[in-house]
Formats: structure tokens, sequence, C-alpha cells
């Protein structure tokens, strides 16, 4: 089985440090990188090509929809899924009206996490439990 590439894209260090910890002891899932910003973000996925791209919504001074639509753009197929503290189903409708393939809430479980990203590496549309 190979294993589904994540590529983490967070402003917040612990975040991106505490997915990357987790996510690379779960089987079939590897963090090929993380990085703090939109811009490396893009560049990253770019060059990296990974199966998904994490992305945080709530960034500056590249928002997360920004690097999303540029991501969506430049790499087709990487699936977006984006993560935010916020509960707001208006922003998680907005993100998949841009190219997203899921959204994450930051107060789910880190098993949701995981189930979220198996679901889009299936090709799947997968919405946090907390906005259904």
């Amino acid at each position: 089985m190979e294993k589904l590439s994540i590529l983490i894209v967070d402003d917040h260090k612990l975040i991106r440090d505490t997915l990357t910890l987790f996510l690379n002891r779960v089987p079939g899932l590897v963090v090929v990188a993380n990085t703090g910003n939109g811009e490396d973000g893009i560049a990253l996925a770019k060059s990296l090509r990974p199966n998904i791209v994490i992305i945080d919504v709530n960034m500056l001074p590249m928002s997360g929809f920004e690097t999303a639509i540029q991501i969506h753009k430049d790499v087709p197929g990487s699936k977006i899924i984006g993560i935010s503290m916020d509960n707001i189903p208006s922003v998680a409708r907005k993100l998949l009206a841009i190219g997203a393939m899921g959204y994450i809430c930051k107060d789910c479980s880190l098993d949701e996490i995981v189930h979220g990203i198996r679901e889009v590496g299936a090709g799947k549309k997968y919405i946090s439990g907390t906005l259904k």
C-alpha cells in the first residue's frame, strides 16, 4: 500500500509540529514537509506534489484561501483540506467552492483528522463532524 504524502501549511509551529509527529506515526500516512506560510506552501506543493495539502485557513500575510486557490491551480493532483478553529459552515463552503476537498475544525479529535485525510485521499469530500 502506497502511503499518502502530506504537506502541512499552518502559521502555528505547535500545530505543524504536533500534526507532523502524530501523522507520521499513522500507518499509510507520511508528512513530507511543513511550513508556516502560504508562499512557501505553494513552492513546496509544486516541488513535492503531495497527495494531500492541509492548509490553515487563517494565515497572514497570504491567507489560506489564497494559498489553496494557487495550489489548486498549480498542483491540481494535490487534494486540499482546510483546517481552522472556526466552526462556521460558510467558511467551509467557501473553501470547498474554490476547489478544496475537505474542511476540518481544530477542535476535532486526532482520529477525526486521520479519518478526514483518508476520505479525501480516497477522492471523497470530507467536512468536520462539528459542522454537521
